[in-house]
């Protein structure tokens, strides 16, 4: 059988606790008023709770929550035995066990009595019991006091083992030959949880309207993380650009390249380090003057400024494929259906690869009548 719930001792406990809200903390149990309300009895390991009271205050969880802190009796002997805060099931009269246990303490403090509080995080539900844990004790420690004088209250304790949180059933050893006249020296604060993630609303829980992990938040989004932009792949180049022979007669008809057996035009190689389209423009050198740091055509006005060569794009152009080697044709001396006339000209390379162009590169040629 369960011990009376919360809502079922609201009555006596109206006036002294109120359920928890989202604004209160609650204290369950009690610790001793007085230095002199200890008993002088010790403590041997094991677990003590208080399982019913004639009067407040209760030590049953009225409602569920969060338990943020307990104390016990803190005494001036600076080498007492450990002690820790247990939550307890008694689903009979002689029959309970431990849900959940807080981390062991050394109760000393330089003051007798002076009950400090040590933070804890709990979760707990509705009905069940606080208790107190006593810890094995070394030979040079002192076993501690955990019970103190009180006219009216019901306790039970498991003497032998301080017994961690588990699911297994623990049966009380006999009481005590005067079970109303003490208490067990441990209360506790309890919070309330009403996004039920295991923090306190008061004191613990940074956002109290969202449960989360991460003080009671959920946990930031993990960064966003930009992939590195794209590394466009290099641009194609054309080497060794050249024209052989240099000098050369041009066609009278046809196309710009033509088969390599025909006597008229030139032989055009050059290499590529990728495959590529290569475009192929041809400039006439034509003599100039220097005017204004631009080389432009002679006229009366600028004919005795510094002499200078300018090119003069020929119309038309064309493209070969190439690969990424040697590459030759043969190039017949016409540009846009025209046959170009006799002179000094450069042909242009500009490659073309992955819709990215590269540098152009230039070699000289004439054209002899």
């Amino acid at each position: 059988m369960r011990f009376p719930s919360w809502c079922g001792v609201a009555a006596a406990l109206a006036l002294l606790i109120a359920p928890p809200t989202a604004s209160a903390a609650i204290t369950i149990g009690e610790v001793p008023p007085t230095p002199g309300s200890v008993t002088f009895d010790t403590c041997a390991e094991g677990t003590y709770a208080v399982t019913s009271t004639a009067v407040p205050p209760r030590y049953e969880i009225p409602g569920d929550g969060v338990i943020t802190s307990w104390r016990t009796f803190s005494t001036v002997l600076a080498n007492v035995g450990p002690e820790r805060l247990k939550v307890i099931n008694p689903f009979s009269a002689t029959r309970f066990k431990v849900v959940a246990v807080s981390e062991y303490v050394n109760a000393y403090s330089t003051v007798d009595n002076s009950n400090t509080p040590w933070p804890t995080r709990i979760p707990v539900s509705a009905g069940d019991l606080i208790g107190l844990g006593v810890g094995p004790v070394t030979s040079t420690q002192s076993m501690p006091h955990c019970l103190f004088n009180h006219s009216s209250a019901q306790w039970l304790s498991k003497i032998g083992v301080d017994d961690p949180a588990g699911d297994t059933v623990l049966t009380w050893g006999a009481p005590p030959a005067t079970p109303s006249s003490y208490r067990v020296s441990v209360s506790a604060v309890l919070e309330p949880d009403l996004d039920h993630d295991g923090f306190g609303d008061e004191t613990q829980d940074q956002c109290q309207t969202v449960a989360g992990t991460e003080n009671g938040c959920p946990p930031p989004p993990p960064p966003v993380t930009q992939p590195p932009p794209a590394v466009p792949p290099p641009l194609a180049t054309v080497s060794a650009l050249k024209v052989s022979p240099s000098s050369f007669r041009a066609a009278r008809s046809g196309p710009s390249v033509i088969g390599a057996k025909r006597k008229v035009g030139t032989k055009v190689s050059f290499v590529l380090d990728k495959d590529a389209a290569v475009r192929f423009t041809v400039a006439r050198s034509r003599p100039g003057r220097m005017t204004g740091g631009r080389c432009v055509a002679v006229t009366s006005r600028n004919r005795k400024s510094p002499k200078c060569t300018r090119l003069v794009p020929a119309p038309g152009s064309f493209v070969r494929p190439g690969l990424a080697k040697a590459n030759t044709f043969r190039f017949s001396g016409r540009m846009g259906a025209r046959t170009l006339k006799s002179g000094k000209y450069r042909l242009i390379a500009t490659p073309t690869a992955g819709g990215r162009t590269g540098a152009p590169v230039s070699t000289v040629f004439n054209v002899v009548g």
